[in-house]
């Protein structure tokens, strides 16, 4: 347990120093970023002076992408060096709880298991009576089920015979029943031709 401690401790001393570095390395890069942003728009502006404008502003472009992505190329490499750490840190919580999960069950097996009180001699009845408990629920269950399902039909088969009766009283009165709207392509899964 000690060496656990002190390689925990170990692991929060160089991760807290990591990310100091990582945070420091992103601001220089974040400073070099502006520096060359600042020296290319000047670099631009003269451009503007000379004869072959296209040219020169072309050349500046150029340049400027290319030492943007050198500094890109950079924060990826501090990018993927962060997940990787914390990728190992996550590694090292779960091997943690694990070590800790394994040292609880030593300690609860070395623990002396208590005796079985002497009601609990008659612990198979209990056993029935609980599976008949729960064979009941599951009937009980099952009986609710049918129920909600055939009121369902019965509510489905209601409005079907109010739909039918609006339909001869329409019929009965000379009106034609509306009919069904034509199924669209996308409706019925179709694609379009």
């Amino acid at each position: 347990m000690h060496r656990l401690v002190l390689l925990l401790l170990l692991a929060l001393g160089a991760h807290g120093a990591g990310r100091a570095d990582e945070a420091q390395d992103r601001q220089r890069i974040a400073a070099e970023r502006q520096q060359l942003k600042q020296r290319f728009d000047r670099e631009e502006a003269l451009c503007a002076q000379q004869f072959a404008v296209n040219s020169c502003t072309l050349d500046v472009r150029q340049r400027r992408r290319q030492e943007l992505a050198a500094l890109h190329n950079q924060e990826l490499q501090l990018s993927e060096r962060q997940r990787k750490q914390l990728a190992a840190e996550r590694l090292q919580a779960i091997e943690r709880k694990r070590v800790e999960a394994e040292s609880r069950a030593v300690q609860q097996r070395s623990e002396p298991v208590p005796k079985p009180p002497a009601s609990a001699a008659s612990g198979r009845g209990d056993d029935r009576r609980k599976g008949a408990k729960t064979e009941a629920q599951k009937a009980a269950l099952a009986a609710e089920r049918a129920a909600v399902s055939q009121r369902r039909r019965d509510a489905a088969q209601a409005e079907r015979r109010k739909i039918e009766a609006r339909a001869a009283q329409r019929a009965a009165h000379g009106k034609p029943p509306a009919p069904l709207p034509a199924p669209s392509a996308a409706g019925t899964g179709a694609g379009a031709p």
